[in-house]
């Protein structure tokens, strides 16, 4: 099996500054060697999305980029209302898996049963020139906390995904050259917010997946400039390999709109917009209504020497952290593939059919990186769910 098939630990902390009736956040499978929980189930309470933030200028040694990241993202919480025991995910691009490996033991050594998050690695060149470490998280929003102002480069440090419908949109690449390319995609993200009655103010974050990295604040800057003039949303950048310049997926409030929806009616309703093909791998977006929220950990099929294997140890891995926090994979609303060659890349589509209803698959992104955060292994998925009520 997996990596976090270990027997489950159920946790539960409520946090300073949240209201006493938003629930309790159960944290499962608590890794005490990586300080992450392999599961978090989110009660109906407010998150807030992040920027990718990195280390300050000047910070030279691993270690201390490490520490410097996480003390920027410490200051962002705090704004929001929350700290560093607010968090439920943690995604962190790195140089490097010797930087990979340091951050674990950084984890390790902050995080416990009662406040660890679930955690994705990537490896790769990063935004910022001399950067070893880059971080975005998803938090629970505190009483009383404020979104983060606009950042100099014209997005907000933070934003908050309130309590109620929400719209995952899967990862969206036009074809041209850089400019044309970035462009092109985010018109093609703001005509799928039109058609579900949403606007660009209603976008969470963004997170783009570009080469070459050495233009992602290039990219950033043509992402920003899409908004006219009002604040862009959180925006995450990761370098990836492929002929496209980028692919940018995003998460948006759908709270309070009126939403042209399928004819399901349904709390989780998997559409696919006009002038989109279907996929029976990919949904091209999932509209949420269900409240609660699960999310994974990436998951690696460790012991494993080809990618078949290590794709299935996933996936029967995924199942069962899915059942202990209440769901099943016909509830996934969003997963993230990592994958670090062109074979784990193939057999990901083949044997996603194995696993999937064809008629409700998650949104999804996937993309071809340099490592994916543990040695011996070619592919890490993270996933965010929703619980099955009808499961007892």
């Amino acid at each position: 099996m997996g990596t976090f098939l270990i027997p489950f630990l159920c946790l539960v902390h409520s946090f300073e500054g949240v209201p006493a009736n938003a629930g309790e956040v159960l944290r499962l499978g608590y890794n005490s060697d990586e300080g992450r929980a392999a599961a978090i189930r989110v009660p109906a309470i407010d998150q807030i999305y992040t920027t990718q933030v990195s280390p300050d200028p000047g910070v030279i040694a691993t270690e201390d980029q490490i520490q410097s990241a996480f003390d920027r993202l410490a200051s962002l919480l705090q704004q929001s209302g929350s700290n560093s025991d607010s968090l439920l995910r943690l995604h962190i691009c790195a140089e490097s898996q010797e930087v990979v490996d340091r951050t674990r033991d950084f984890l390790r050594k902050k995080f416990g049963e009662s406040n660890a998050p679930t955690v994705t690695y990537v490896v790769g060149d990063l935004p910022l020139p001399g950067r070893k470490i880059a971080i975005d998280a998803i938090a629970v929003r505190g009483k009383g906390g404020t979104d983060g102002k606009p950042h100099e480069s014209g997005e907000d440090e933070t934003r908050t995904l309130p309590t109620g419908p929400r719209v995952f949109i899967s990862g969206q690449a036009e074809k041209g050259e850089f400019e044309e390319g970035v462009r092109g995609t985010m018109r093609s993200l703001f005509e799928t917010l039109d058609f579900l009655g949403l606007s660009p103010s209603d976008i969470v974050q963004l997170k783009g997946f570009v080469q070459p990295i050495e233009r992602a604040e290039e990219a950033r800057s043509l992402m920003v400039e899409c908004f006219e003039g009002s604040s862009a949303p959180p925006i995450v950048l990761v370098e990836w390999s492929s002929s496209l310049p980028i692919e940018i997926e995003l998460v948006a409030t759908a709270k309070g709109k009126e939403i042209r929806r399928g004819t399901w009616g349904e709390p989780l309703e998997f559409i696919t917009p006009p002038g989109m093909t279907p996929s029976p791998v990919y949904s091209k977006l999932v509209y949420v209504e269900e409240p609660e929220t699960i999310l994974l950990s990436g998951l690696y099929g460790e012991s494993a020497t080809d990618a078949s294997t290590q794709i299935h140890r996933i996936f029967e891995s995924m199942k069962e952290f899915l059942s202990e926090a209440g769901s099943d994979l016909r509830h996934l609303v969003k997963a993230t593939y990592y994958v670090s060659n062109d074979e784990t890349s193939s057999q990901l589509n083949q044997i996603r059919p194995d696993y999937y209803d064809p008629a409700r698959p998650p949104a999804a992104s996937k993309a071809m990186v340099g490592g994916v955060g543990r040695e011996g292994t070619g592919i890490a998925i993270d996933m965010i769910a929703v619980p099955n009520q009808s499961q007892p």
